[in-house]
């Protein structure tokens, strides 16, 4: 977690009472499944700072200095692709996959958290779908992956026609 996440929950906690025994619910939801944690332990690790590129994007869109380049586009395209990976991971994890001790509130609570988790992660890769197929074409992705070199890929862009 990063330091400016932490300080903004110091700031600003939670207030509502719901809303604290959700998340309390949530983490203790979390540190019982063992599978999931490492699975996300594993996917949080590959993040990078989202709130930082995001900054920088949004910095292009509103045309400022020091924004986004093509590596911070290839990060967001990343992104995206763990997403896909954590998606597959989520919906091969069931209930079958868990110890049978659990009660029925608890496998209750573990099918709503994982249809939430699943339907979220879906809306977002339908969000990106575009700009994936985007990135997929215009970025040169093996000189990216191999060299750390970030090329277009004119051999896939469309020209203009002049006139």
């Amino acid at each position: 977690m990063s330091l400016r996440v932490f300080r903004q929950w110091l700031l600003q906690p939670l207030q509502d009472k719901a809303h604290i025994k959700y998340r309390t619910n949530m983490v203790s939801f979390y540190a019982d499944n063992m599978p999931l944690r490492q699975i996300f332990s594993s996917f949080l690790r590959k993040m990078p700072d989202i709130n930082k590129l995001l900054i920088k994007l949004f910095k292009v869109f509103n045309r400022q200095r020091n924004g986004a380049q093509l590596s911070d586009c290839y990060k967001l395209y990343r992104i995206v692709c763990e997403l896909e990976t954590l998606d597959a991971y989520l919906g091969n994890l069931g209930l079958a996959n868990q110890e049978e001790s659990l009660t029925l509130p608890e496998q209750e609570l573990y099918s709503k958290n994982m249809n939430f988790l699943k339907t979220m992660i879906s809306r977002l890769l339908r969000h990106f779908e575009k700009y994936q197929e985007f990135i997929e074409k215009s970025l040169d992705i093996k000189s990216i992956e191999t060299k750390r070199e970030y090329l277009l890929n004119p051999g896939k862009l469309k020209s203009s026609p002049e006139s």
